[in-house]
C-alpha cells in the first residue's frame, strides 16, 4: 500500500496485517461519484491512536475534478485520485485509484459538517460466510479482493466497519 493511500485511508500498521478491501477494476464508476466534499478544500488529517485519541498528521488539499472525482494532494504535492459513492445510512465508500496492482483500494467515510471519519474495514473481522456469499475472494495476504462482488453498494453497507481509523478536519 503506497504512502498516499495509507495517508488517505490512514490505516495503522496493525490494520495492514488484518487486510483491507481491494479490486483490480473499479467497482464504482468514478464518473458516478458524488460531491461529498463539495469543491474540496484544505484538510488536516489525524491518525487514531490505540487509546482512542487522535494525533495530528499531514495536511492534504482536496480538489474536485471535472470527471466527478477528487484529487487528494499530499504535502509532497503528489495526487491520489479518489471518488465518493453513497451507501446506506449516510456513509460513503471511498474508491482510491492506485498506480500499482491491485489498482483500487476502498474505505468507508462518514461526513458530519467539517469532519470526515474514516473507517478501514478489516477483511479478517468480517463474517467469512457473508464474504463468500457476496463473492469476495480471500487471498493469502489477508486482503479481500472484491472484483467478483456483484453489488458493491450492498457489500459495503453490510461490512463491519469497526472503529474509525482516522479523521480529516476542514481548515
Amino acid at each position: 500500500m503506497s504512502h498516499r493511500i495509507a495517508l488517505l485511508l490512514a490505516a495503522a500498521a496493525s490494520l495492514l496485517l488484518s487486510g483491507c478491501f481491494f479490486s483490480e477494476v473499479p467497482k464504482f464508476a468514478p464518473e458516478d461519484g458524488v460531491a461529498a466534499l463539495g469543491e474540496g478544500g484544505r484538510y488536516q488529517t489525524y491518525e487514531r491512536l490505540s487509546d482512542g485519541q487522535y494525533k495530528k498528521d499531514e495536511v492534504i488539499v482536496v480538489k474536485r475534478r471535472t470527471d466527478g472525482g477528487y484529487d487528494w494532494i499530499d504535502e509532497k504535492n503528489e495526487a491520489q485520485r479518489i471518488s465518493f459513492h453513497a451507501i446506506a445510512n449516510g456513509y460513503h465508500v471511498v474508491q482510491a485509484h492506485e498506480k500499482k496492482n491491485p489498482a483500487y483500494a476502498y474505505a468507508v467515510v462518514r461526513i458530519s459538517g467539517n469532519e470526515v471519519q474514516v473507517f478501514v474495514p478489516a477483511c479478517d473481522a468480517q463474517d467469512k460466510s457473508m464474504l463468500l456469499r457476496l463473492r469476495v475472494t480471500l487471498n493469502r495476504e489477508y486482503e479481500c479482493m472484491i472484483d467478483r462482488v456483484i453489488d458493491p453498494e450492498e457489500f459495503f453497507a453490510s461490512v463491519k466497519l469497526g472503529e474509525s481509523t482516522s479523521k480529516l478536519v476542514r481548515e
